[in-house]
C-alpha cells in the first residue's frame, strides 16, 4: 500500500490529534517519553492529520505535526479508552505500534492491536477507524 493522508476516528465519533509539545505527558513518563492523544477534532487537518503506511504484515500511523508515530496500550488502560493510545517516538515501532487493518464491507479500515501476555491472557485495545483524505 502506499502512504496516504488522513485523520483516525476514535472513542464518540471524533478525530484524535496530538499536540507536539506535550511529549512526555503520555501513559509512559519515563524513556521513551510518549505524547498523550486527544479525542475531540472535527476533522482531518492540522494537528489531526495522521499518516498510514504498511512497511510490512502490519501498519503505522505517524502524526504528522509531531512525527511521532501511534500505539495502542491494550492492558492497563483497558477501563478508559482514551488513555489506551499514545505517540511514540518514530523509531521505537514495536508489536503496539504496529496495529493489524481490517476494512469492512463499506471500505472502511479499522485498526487494532492484539496482544497475547505471557501468562496467555489475551488482550484487544480499542480500534480506531481510519479515514483517507
Amino acid at each position: 500500500m502506499q502512504t496516504e493522508r488522513g485523520g483516525l476516528v476514535g472513542p464518540g465519533g471524533k478525530f484524535s490529534w496530538i499536540v507536539p509539545i506535550e511529549k512526555g505527558l503520555g501513559i509512559a513518563k519515563k524513556a521513551p517519553p510518549s505524547w498523550p492523544i486527544h479525542f475531540d477534532a472535527d476533522s482531518p487537518d492540522g494537528d489531526a492529520e495522521f499518516e498510514l503506511s504498511q512497511p510490512d504484515s502490519h501498519f503505522c500511523v505517524t502524526a504528522v505535526n509531531a512525527g511521532c508515530i501511534v500505539g495502542w496500550d491494550n492492558t492497563q488502560y483497558s477501563g478508559d479508552l482514551t488513555k489506551q493510545f499514545y505517540g511514540l517516538e518514530a523509531n521505537r515501532r514495536g508489536a503496539y505500534e504496529s496495529p493489524a487493518g481490517y476494512v469492512l464491507p463499506d471500505g472502511a479500515v479499522i485498526l487494532i492491536v492484539e496482544h497475547q501476555h505471557e501468562s496467555g491472557r489475551r488482550y484487544v485495545a480499542a480500534p480506531l477507524a481510519w479515514l483517507k483524505k
